[in-house]
């Protein structure tokens, strides 16, 4: 019986490559938001260090409390938005943002303390100017640290686009390959019992014939017919009934031997080619299987009988009359339902 999870893995690969979509599209938001996020930031120190400078220059004749509440809160943004991030808590070269920052309070924190006090016009410029040249060294390191920060984003980015990519072309190659073994699949094999189906069986007959004629060792087939069939697809329909088969298949793998050729012979009959079996013994393997269906539970309301014919082959005899002859004496054994017949050797 074929045993194939080609199915399995592609529905996987399916479901990841659904998955890897979102992912992508994931990073590629983030870039866009951290991006921005990291432009705004910049902006907002650019502003701080243009504001210190405004109030340096008009300072001490006019304090504007107003500005000095806006770059307040510019602070307060920047360092939630930008400093508090733990993606942005690392060094620049030899600067670390959050010690840049924490110098800046702290100038910036001394300047608008000191800035009502200060009456000195010297002392003010001196002041602010620290401030104002605090803030455009914050800001380089930060602009350095998006620049880091998009890069490694770009690669995180390309890898999981490359990395789909290979799931992508892994796809579509197990999905060839599956389809290829589907096509493989239906031509020799029997989807409702997972047998080998009837072309299977006429490729396999000949050689066989031929290799018992020249090894000079027994060669038999059996036929095995479900009796009443028709009546089981009208009583149960077609879902049933192929459930049906299919414990009926397995049912005759498990009475067989790996070295014989099992087979769905037609709707509702069956094929076994037995090599190097002596009739005698394909007799006793065909009569196990009467009594193994007949006591057999496949889940219907009566018990299944089958009917079996076995054609042992004869030297020099052709492969259509050897099948014929089998094919005549299950006609024989239907009429007697439940029964197994052995072929007689037509005589020319």
């Amino acid at each position: 019986m074929l045993r194939d999870w080609s199915s399995l893995r592609i529905t996987v690969l399916l479901y990841l490559l659904v998955f890897l979509f979102p992912i992508n599209l994931y990073f590629a938001n983030k870039l866009i938001d951290d991006t921005q996020n990291d432009a705004t930031t910049v902006k907002n120190i650019g502003l701080i260090g243009g504001g210190i400078q405004q109030l340096t220059i008009y300072a001490p004749e006019k304090i504007d409390k107003q500005m000095i509440a806006s770059l307040d809160l510019m602070l307060g943004h920047v360092d939630s938005q930008f400093m508090q991030r733990s993606s942005n808590q690392f060094d620049i070269g030899f600067h670390n943002p959050q010690i840049e920052f924490s110098s800046l309070k702290v100038c910036w924190r001394n300047f608008k303390t000191n800035l009502p006090k200060e009456t000195e016009r010297k002392a003010i410029l001196k002041s602010g100017e620290k401030c104002w040249k605090q803030s455009t060294k914050l800001s380089i390191v930060v602009e350095k640290m998006a620049n880091v920060k998009r890069e490694q984003a770009l690669n995180g980015l390309y890898l999981s686009l490359v990395f789909t990519m290979i799931i992508t072309v892994l796809m579509i190659y197990f999905i060839r390959s599956y389809m290829r073994r589907q096509l493989e699949k239906h031509t020799i094999y029997d989807l409702a019992t997972k047998l080998f189906n009837r072309d299977y069986f006429y490729a396999e007959i000949a050689p066989a014939c031929s290799l018992a004629e020249r090894h000079e060792y027994d060669l038999s087939i059996m036929f095995i017919a479900i009796d009443d069939f028709d009546d089981m697809l009208k009583m149960f329909g077609t879902e049933k009934n192929d459930k049906v088969l299919e414990r009926f298949g397995g049912l005759l793998l498990s009475l067989t031997r790996t070295s014989d050729t099992t087979c769905r012979y037609d709707d509702d009959t069956f094929a076994i080619i037995t090599p190097q079996t002596d009739l005698q013994n394909v007799l006793m393997v065909a009569e196990r299987i009467r009594m193994k269906v007949l006591a057999h539970d496949f889940m219907i309301q009566h018990p299944m009988t089958v009917s079996l014919s076995v054609a042992k082959y004869q030297p020099g005899e052709e492969v259509n009359g050897f099948v014929q002859r089998a094919e005549k004496t299950l006609d024989e054994a239907r009429k007697i339902r439940n029964k197994v017949l052995t072929a007689e050797v037509m005589r020319s």
